[in-house]
């Protein structure tokens, strides 16, 4: 019971993106080694490869530009209140499951053509970005664009609900109720029917990057499963929240969807 109920500060959460953003950087410079040096292959199989890891490689960059980007939100646009906490179990899971994330995306690639010293050694491996970037330009087309441009907009969506949200907790409205965070009804385009918005952005830009990435598989599937599970639950208890504080909260809105 005292594990359940530990908690520890809600500014806590940045630790999640530091660790997302190195980790996760860690395996996009790996996969980019591999793919170097995947250059002159002549069979099937080393093709196969290469499209494996064009796909990996399209997703890790995906997370690295979204866990940077909430990285950089959680120091210049949240601002958590000072008694705001969350529970460890959250926290534990969360640093979980951002250590598993990439997992997600390089189980194929890595299987199937693995880098070694000696290619490194014996000049095999091509780092010329240049000819590094042909390979993904010559194979873009509309869908891919169409993906990609989702995914900016759900990380524009989920910016700008959050600036949103940090915009009604100013520091003088703590001062006023001593120390006690004073909330409000959010409002603007995005909250006009949903509660979280969010959230919803966040199951946007997960389904446009693996869509993206041609990565749709049974380990991406459960990934998707328990991300929307995770944000539905939390979405409903933050909307039946609003519904309880404020007698005139917005009856058209719904929680996420």
């Amino acid at each position: 019971d005292r594990a359940l109920s530990a908690n520890v500060p809600k500014h806590w959460f940045s630790h999640f993106y530091h660790l997302a953003a190195c980790w996760n950087l860690v395996w996009l410079v790996v996969l980019g080694l591999n793919f170097s040096c995947l250059f002159g292959a002549g069979t099937v199989t080393k093709l196969l490869a290469a499209l494996a890891h064009r796909n990996s490689l399209l997703a890790l960059f995906c997370i690295q530009l979204h866990v940077t980007r909430r990285l950089y939100e959680n120091y210049f646009v949240h601002k958590h209140s000072k008694e705001a906490r969350m529970q460890l179990f959250g926290y534990v899971f969360g640093l979980i499951y951002y250590i598993f994330l990439p997992a997600n995306f390089l189980r194929e690639p890595l299987l199937k053509f693995k880098v070694t010293l000696e290619m490194i050694k014996s000049d095999r491996c091509n780092f010329d970005l240049g000819q590094n970037m042909e390979i993904f330009s010559s194979t873009f087309g509309p869908k891919h664009l169409f993906w990609f441009a989702l995914f900016c907009f759900g990380n524009v969506m989920q910016y700008q609900s959050h600036q949103m949200l940090a915009s009604l907790r100013k520091p003088k409205d703590e001062a006023e109720e001593g120390g006690k965070a004073r909330y409000k009804i959010p409002t603007g385009i995005w909250f006009t029917y949903v509660s979280n918005p969010h959230y919803l952005a966040e199951v946007i830009l997960y389904v446009a990057f693996i869509s993206l990435a041609a990565s749709w598989s049974k380990d991406t599937i459960h990934l998707m499963s328990m991300v929307v599970m995770n944000l539905l639950l939390s979405a409903l208890l933050t909307h039946r929240w609003y519904k309880a504080e404020f007698k005139d909260y917005p009856k058209k809105r719904y929680a996420m969807f």
